[in-house]
C-alpha cells in the first residue's frame, strides 16, 4: 500500500498547485523561478483544469516575464555553444559568463551545473541536453515533492 499512498500524496500535490494557478503562479513569481509558470500551466491543462479567459489574462504577464525571456535566452544560448563546446572546451567559461549575465535562478542554476561538470565532457554534454528540464525538475521535486 505505500505505493498507493505515495501516488495519492503526489497528485495531492500537482491538484493544489494546479487548483489555484494564479496564486501558485504567483508565488513561483516570489522565489524568482517564473520559467516553471508556464510547466504549471502545462500541468494545469493536463489536468483538465478550466483556464479562464480572465485567468489566462491575468497569467500572461508572469508567462511574459523578464525571468522567462532570459531563460529562453540561456538555453538559446546552451543550445548555439553545445556543438562548439564537443571541439573547444574552453568556450566553457564565455558561456558561464553569458548565463551569470542573465536574471533568474534556473540561469544561474545552470551555470553552476555547467562550471561543475566543465571537466568532463560527457558529463558537460548531459548537463546542456536537459537544460531545457531545469524548470520542469525543480517544479515537480521543490514544488510537487516528487
Amino acid at each position: 500500500m505505500p505505493l498507493v499512498y505515495d501516488v495519492q500524496r503526489k497528485l495531492q500535490a500537482l491538484e493544489g498547485a494546479t487548483a489555484d494557478l494564479l496564486v501558485t503562479s504567483l508565488e513561483l513569481r516570489r522565489l524568482e523561478r517564473d520559467p516553471a509558470i508556464p510547466v504549471l500551466v502545462e500541468c494545469a491543462r493536463l489536468m483538465e483544469v478550466e483556464i479562464t479567459k480572465k485567468m489566462q489574462f491575468d497569467l500572461k504577464p508572469l508567462l511574459e516575464s523578464t525571468l522567462v525571456a532570459h531563460w529562453q535566452r540561456a538555453l538559446k544560448q546552451v543550445e548555439g555553444y553545445r556543438q562548439r563546446l564537443r571541439k573547444e572546451p574552453p568556450l566553457v567559461e564565455e558561456l558561464v559568463a553569458k548565463l551569470e549575465a542573465l536574471k533568474g535562478v534556473f540561469p544561474r542554476e545552470l551555470s553552476e551545473k555547467i562550471r561543475a561538470n566543465a571537466s568532463d565532457p560527457t558529463a558537460l554534454d548531459t548537463v546542456l541536453a536537459q537544460a531545457a528540464d531545469l524548470p520542469r525538475l525543480w517544479l515537480a521535486s521543490e514544488r510537487f515533492g516528487w
